[in-house]
């Protein structure tokens, strides 16, 4: 039996896969994408199965696996989750679809579901949770995040390290936060600013909506914010962008209509393939004077990124954690920063991963 099936063949799902199976776990693939599964099982020598969430054969290898590690797309992604859930599956989800994730939490109650288990939300969330109990109940706690190129002078300071249509989505949708203990929804290229991150430099940032499952467990934090982070001058050349109506509107070209934002989408794809990535995130909390935080800052390489090894290395932590029946139940992953025992097993699995978190905490 399969203790890992791993739904998505993509570049977070491949990584994912090829962790677990490097630690030892018995570990399978699954993706609509022939050659993608077959490239994959062949170099890891793991199983491989070509079809997607509803998928008989797919469903039938879920139900007997110790776990699902779910890394699709978030457009397709809630059903197949729901589907899951309903024929009892023990899940691990990267996947960022808009439905509100605790419209399932009455599904887990008799398995185990965490969503948002990548880099944010995901480890932020862990760490932002950490946080509010190691100050004994934030006053405010800033999560700032952001895949960049290696090299700031990229277009635009990009690295092709996950699905372009999605890092364009990014400044498309309204970003929800806490200000002044008051839910919030501000346009992500309207609420800017610049931020120095001890140890890794200068940046801009903008909002995102990436606080999730956290607007609900840390709803007592009366600033609670996410921040995508970018190399300076980003801001304003997609506000230039945006003006031009690159971001949303419908363009026609000699009868062909296209919307703008999958042009760019798909532009931006081309023109970034091979830059070298680098993944930065700060998370602040601060109570009565006193500030606390954890840093991370990874550089890829040119056999992996490092927004895959970051948010992989997340998803299959909480894989393992699952595994060992440590989590039960509907469990955002802000509850791994709740617990101690849970806290410290998470980071000591993440340094296998590779992953080192600096803390001043």
């Amino acid at each position: 039996m399969l203790e890992v099936l791993v739904l998505g063949a993509g570049r977070i799902g491949g990584y994912t896969a090829e962790l677990l199976a490097s630690l030892g776990l018995r570990v399978g693939i699954a993706d609509r994408d022939r050659g993608r599964v077959e490239r994959l099982s062949r170099r890891l020598g793991v199983e491989g199965l070509v079809g997607g969430g509803g998928n008989e054969e797919v469903m039938g290898v879920a139900r007997r696996a110790g776990v699902v590690a779910v890394a699709l797309p978030g457009r397709v992604a809630y059903p197949v989750v729901r589907r899951l859930l309903e024929s009892g599956c023990r899940v691990v989800d990267v996947s960022f679809y808009p439905e509100d994730p605790w419209s399932l939490e009455p599904l887990a109650s008799h398995t185990v579901y965490v969503p948002d288990a990548g880099l944010a939300p995901g480890l932020s969330s862990m760490l932002a949770a950490r946080l509010d109990r190691v100050l004994g109940g934030a006053e405010y706690i800033d999560i700032y995040v952001g895949g960049v190129s290696r090299n700031p002078s990229a277009p635009l300071g990009l690295a092709s390290a996950w699905s372009a249509e999605d890092l364009v989505d990014e400044y498309l949708r309204p970003a929800r936060m806490r200000l002044e203990g008051r839910l919030v929804e501000v346009d992500p290229l309207e609420y800017t600013g610049r931020v120095e991150v001890p140890g890794s430099g200068v940046f801009e940032y903008f909002a995102s909506d990436g606080l999730r499952t956290l607007l609900r467990s840390l709803a007592h934090v009366p600033r609670l914010r996410e921040l995508t982070l970018r190399y300076p001058g980003h801001v304003e050349a997609m506000r230039l962008l945006k003006s031009l109506g690159l971001l949303e509107e419908v363009v026609e070209v000699e009868g062909c209509r296209c919307p703008a934002n999958l042009f760019l989408a798909a532009v931006l794809e081309k023109r970034l393939s091979g830059t070298g990535d680098r993944v930065v995130l700060y998370v602040e909390g601060g109570r009565g004077g006193r500030k606390a935080y954890y840093r991370l800052d990874m550089e890829g390489t040119v056999e992996r990124n490092a927004m895959s090894i970051t948010t992989g290395g997340f998803l299959s932590a909480t894989a393992i954690l699952v595994l060992r029946g440590m989590v039960s139940g509907f469990t955002p992953p802000e509850e791994l920063g709740m617990h101690d025992a849970l806290f410290s097993e998470t980071l000591r699995l993440l340094e296998k991963a590779g992953i080192v978190l600096e803390a001043h905490a």
